[in-house]
């Protein structure tokens, strides 16, 4: 296995990395769930020659693209949500487990989206012009940013903000008191986002055997989001890392002693100073793309209503913490809520998720990943598929005839596969 570290700003950093994430197969073992799934997905054969976006400029030029509330919601929220949870962070105190949940989640979160942002052959930009926005670059905001949009800095951007994004997520279903709701939960959030965000004008995932589609859209639902692209729910999009990232938000809890997390922790750690030095950028961008209207970006209501609530001052950081407490009780309460929401509605039961079963079919799906069949030694397309059925019967269940999800309604693709069978739209 390959030792992988993007960026490398600190000692500690450095040596937070070779303990969790790199070495030979019994190393793998440390770290976090999403850790070594991601170490597992990044063996597979991506076509590294691809380009980083599909398209150069958008029909109307880049003004038509900053116009785009497609393109404006998801850049809003994701900045904003980047400033709430620097704020928020910094506000806790040191030794609270709030703060060190956060630092362990954020270093099992950055590994996937480190993976989703900088993989080639993955997930390129919608439109090379997006970039120096997408990655809050000088080109974009000269006088305020400091780096280029294709420098380090610049790529480690997206990845740091949507990290983050994903912290506050992993709070909530923290805060979630039944693990199927929180696991359910986890999987749901990113069905319903990625219609925004796996579509033009954002990004594009490539189709690729190597990411088979494992969930489609029900057409002729009447909660279905019409996105534009097809092949959206791809495996390693979704999929096995926010199964990996759910379980990882559940192990926390079940491990009374927080010292097998150090290393994570600390990784965290240091990705947390990292956004906050980026902050100011972060503050621009969402001031930028502030909108009068407060749409309520790729969310649904229920989750939307707490962003808007949470975060509509927080284009400008509050002067001091008084306000930390009660939002900790307010990110309680969203989560009490999501669980009378999501969890008790008929016709999707999630009680069948549990964390058990979930931690059996990751463990089966990654023994899948761990074929070596190939020439470059990684798993060949039918493990790939074993491993994305694998994932498809934890969430649909055995006989497939569980309906988790509602809003958009979807179902499992079998077998997974590249393009959905009878579809003239492709991805890429």
């Amino acid at each position: 296995m390959k030792c992988k570290v993007l960026f490398c700003r600190s000692l500690p950093l450095v040596l937070a990395a070779l303990l969790v994430g790199c070495g030979d197969s019994e190393s793998e073992s440390q770290g976090t769930n999403n850790s070594r799934t991601i170490e597992l997905l990044r063996r597979l054969d991506w076509d590294t020659s691809t380009p980083e976006w599909v398209k150069v400029e958008p029909e109307g030029g880049f003004p038509a693209l900053l116009a785009d509330p497609n393109f404006r919601d998801p850049v809003r929220q994701i900045n904003t949500f980047a400033v709430f949870a620097d704020w928020f962070y910094r506000c806790l105190p040191t030794d609270s487990d709030t703060k060190h949940f956060l630092e362990y989640f954020m270093a099992t979160a950055y590994d996937s989206e480190d993976f989703i942002w900088n993989q080639r052959g993955l997930l390129p930009s919608g439109y090379e012009a997006a970039l120096p926005v997408v990655r809050g670059s000088a080109e974009y905001l000269p006088g305020v940013s400091s780096w280029t949009t294709d420098s380090e800095r610049g790529r480690e951007f997206p990845v740091l903000n949507s990290a983050a994004a994903d912290s506050i997520i992993g709070l909530v279903m923290k805060q979630v008191p039944k693990d199927f709701c929180a696991i359910g939960f986890g999987q749901w959030q990113q069905n319903y986002v990625s219609g925004s965000i796996l579509t033009l004008p954002w990004s594009v995932p490539v189709d690729t055997d190597q990411n088979p589609v494992v969930f489609q859209d029900d057409a002729d639902a009447s909660e279905a989001v019409s996105t534009g692209n097809p092949n959206r729910h791809k495996f390693v999009l979704g999929p096995i890392t926010w199964l990996s990232m759910a379980l990882d938000v559940r192990a926390w809890d079940r491990q009374s002693e927080k010292s097998s997390f150090e290393s994570t922790i600390l990784q965290g750690r240091e990705h947390w100073q990292h956004l906050h030095e980026n902050v100011g950028v972060n503050e621009a961008l969402c001031k930028q793309f502030t909108s009068e209207e407060e749409t309520q970006g790729p969310y649904p209501p229920v989750v939307s209503d707490f962003i808007n609530r949470v975060m509509k001052f927080l284009c400008n950081r509050p002067a001091s913490c008084q306000s930390e407490l009660a939002m900790e009780s307010l990110v309680e309460a969203v989560a009490l809520t999501l669980e009378g929401t999501l969890c008790k509605q008929q016709g999707h039961e999630w009680n069948y998720m549990t964390y058990e079963s979930g931690v059996d079919a990751l463990q089966r799906a990654q023994s899948f990943l761990r074929d070596e069949s190939t020439p470059t030694k990684g798993p060949n397309v039918q493990a790939i598929n074993q491993a994305a059925t694998v994932v498809q019967k934890f969430y649909f269940g055995e006989d497939f005839s569980k309906r988790p999800f509602s809003s958009p309604l979807i179902s499992p693709l079998l077998p997974p596969a590249t393009v959905i069978p009878g579809s003239s739209t492709t991805s890429h």
